[in-house]
């Protein structure tokens, strides 16, 4: 199964759109094919730095011992799509 750990800051704009978002895109896979977790960076600083996370929205991927990480705006289940699919490396606001 694979794991996603979405870091939320609190009710900020883009951290609701990036929960929203990944919810709709998660909703169209086959039951129990994935864990999404909500992590509030706000209330759970530690658990944040812990993984890596320094900014938000960040979606953390884990599926068989490989970790990806998205960082930044989500304001597009396209752009979620795309890189739920491309099983590639750390992507920021750009793209890159």
């Amino acid at each position: 199964m694979t794991s996603y750990e979405l870091f939320i800051a609190g009710q900020c704009a883009n951290s609701l759109v990036a929960l929203h978002n990944l919810q709709e895109v998660l909703e169209r896979l086959p039951p129990g094919a994935v864990e999404l977790t909500v992590t509030d960076v706000l209330s759970e600083p530690l658990k944040a730095l812990d993984a890596g996370v320094l900014i938000t929205p960040a979606l953390l991927c884990r599926d068989h011992g490989k970790t990806r990480m998205l960082v930044g705006s989500m304001n597009t289940r396209e752009r979620l799509v795309a890189w739920l699919k491309s099983g590639g490396p750390t992507m920021n606001d750009d793209g890159v």
